[in-house]
């Protein structure tokens, strides 16, 4: 009987761990359909930094979200910051982006209403989320898809 609940112990913990393991590295092969990353569009004339790192990194960013939410919840969390030029898209594929900003000026954010979230201050998305930004009268605009 000890041998069977010993056995059953055994195989139990390393089901877990296999399942651990594979949510784990989940991105290691890329994102589709199941299996979905982070995306970023930026379509205006200003350079922005996102990050595929955050909670890791050499970097630092005040993320005013770190719940993903539209409501705050501030985080000084370490990262790795990308610069992203205008006009250009980063994430899907075999990349998670995890946040982004603008470094060198204030910006609007909207999700279920528009925020302003000063130069620096980062804003958090989930692998099933696309944030987009563009030029609305000089300022710039971002949205969750």
């Amino acid at each position: 009987m000890l041998k069977t609940i010993g056995r059953f112990c055994l195989v139990s913990a390393l089901a877990a761990t296999a399942l651990f393991a594979s949510t784990e590295s989940a991105h290691a092969d890329g994102c589709d359909w199941k299996s979905p990353c982070g995306e970023v569009q930026n379509d205006t004339p200003w350079g922005m930094y996102i990050t595929t790192s955050l909670g890791r990194g050499s970097d630092w960013c005040d993320v005013w979200n770190s719940n993903a939410g539209s409501s705050g919840a501030w985080k000084h969390m370490k990262c790795t910051q990308e610069y992203l030029a205008p006009g250009k898209h980063r994430g899907g594929g075999n990349v998670d982006v995890d946040a982004f900003t603008f470094s060198n000026r204030a910006y609007y954010m909207t999700y279920s209403s528009k925020s302003w979230h000063d130069k620096g201050v980062w804003t958090k998305i989930t692998d099933l989320q696309e944030g987009k930004c563009d030029d609305r009268n000089g300022v710039p605009t971002c949205w969750i898809n």
